[in-house]
């Protein structure tokens, strides 16, 4: 790889160009705030999106001022795939950014990968985080992986923070098991902790606030939250609080009106200060159909928090034991229901449990552990070591 990396200094800042579908935020563009943020200022980030001109850059907003980034509109023709045109403007662009490593997300950024591949111009980092709702672990659209496997070449490294998806692709991508780094994600377990409550979001002191955060997309189903949260109300009074926005939030709104449960059903938005949600959250509820390692699970954790899922992805091994029964089937919605019901109903159960995800979180999913090996891999990759 040494032949196709520019000649800068050796104490010279790592030029990253990370090459996003969307700049919108989700979770693999907030563990890459997040990354930015602990690296410092021995990195520099360059960011493309592939829906940029459209839409911006929405989660540049989550870089604080320690952060040294630039972002970069590029035009980018939409089709059933790879365009040629593509290929040679993102050439263009990176010859002139001349990145140290050129790292790309998910299938939506493939066709950078695809671009770099036959004269690479800077080493080559894939992430793969999940999939939309037209995939999962066990239907996977055949064309996509002949895509990958055509773009990402032997030289590329390719990083899953799931431990389930990495054996996917070693098993069922066939790529070579040293090529591919599970990396699991990791938070700041101290800044959950200790966060002043938002009052505003509990009605009234016996109220049991449930709450959830993240992008509002079809996958992660949040009507079937909707629907066992509204099922609480003959028991106890509950309120459900979700934080986010996304594709589905118009619906989710009209849905929610329609059911005549606007009372009891909140949507903020999407927000930067979620560590105080979390804070005033009695349960964290997920109602994914597919998920790998959601950053939002590891939060709640931190934050001492008792989490209802369904069972998708590495979801119930990231959990403390104490919270596996309340890790349910993701097409039980019954069992669901019941998990969440159990938990509403037990203060005392809910405090247990949440304890015991803190401490999961801490000594399992530390933040600084996931920047060091990150930094370790980018190092090597960018012959920096």
């Amino acid at each position: 790889m040494s032949d196709v990396r520019p000649s800068r200094p050796g104490d010279a800042p790592i030029r990253l160009l990370h090459a996003f579908s969307t700049f919108a935020i989700g979770g693999s563009q907030m563990r890459f705030a997040r990354l930015a943020e602990a690296l410092g200022p021995a990195y520099e980030h360059h960011i493309v999106a592939m829906d940029a001109p459209a839409n911006g850059f929405p989660a540049a907003e989550l870089l604080d001022d320690t952060v040294v980034f630039r972002t970069h509109d590029i035009r980018v023709t939409k089709g059933g795939g790879f365009d040629i045109g593509n290929l040679l403007r993102f050439r263009t662009l990176m010859k002139r950014v001349k990145p140290d490593l050129l790292l790309t997300y998910n299938f939506g950024a493939i066709e950078w990968a695809l671009a770099n591949r036959l004269s690479p111009i800077a080493p080559h980092i894939h992430f793969e985080d999940g999939f939309g709702p037209d995939e999962d672990i066990d239907r996977q659209l055949e064309r996509r992986v002949f895509a990958r496997r055509i773009a990402i070449g032997k030289t590329s490294r390719i990083v899953a923070p799931s431990a389930i998806l990495r054996a996917l692709i070693v098993e069922k991508w066939k790529f070579s098991a040293d090529q591919v780094a599970y990396i699991p994600n990791g938070v700041d377990v101290d800044a959950f902790f200790g966060q002043p409550l938002r009052h505003e979001l509990r009605q009234h002191p016996d109220e049991v606030v449930i709450g959830t955060i993240g992008a509002l997309r079809p996958e992660k189903n949040h009507r079937r939250l909707i629907a066992a949260v509204a099922s609480l109300r003959d028991a106890l009074p509950a309120r459900l609080v979700i934080v986010g926005d996304g594709p589905e939030a118009a619906g989710l709104r009209s849905f929610v009106e329609t059911e005549g449960l606007s009372g009891f059903v909140e949507f903020t938005g999407a927000r930067r200060d979620t560590e105080a949600f979390y804070a005033a959250f009695d349960i964290f509820a997920l109602s994914s159909d597919t998920e790998q390692m959601p950053i939002s699970v590891l939060e709640a954790m931190a934050a001492a928090r008792p989490v209802a899922s369904t069972d998708v992805g590495d979801i119930k091994a990231m959990l403390s034991p104490d919270n596996g029964p309340f890790v349910t089937g993701p097409g039980d919605d019954d069992a669901y229901q019941k998990a969440l019901r159990r938990l509403a109903l037990d203060e005392e159960l809910r405090r247990q449990v949440g304890a015991a995800n803190r401490e999961r979180a801490r000594s399992a999913y530390d933040a600084r552990a996931m920047a060091e090996r990150y930094d370790a891999l980018f190092r090597e990759m960018a012959g920096r070591v």
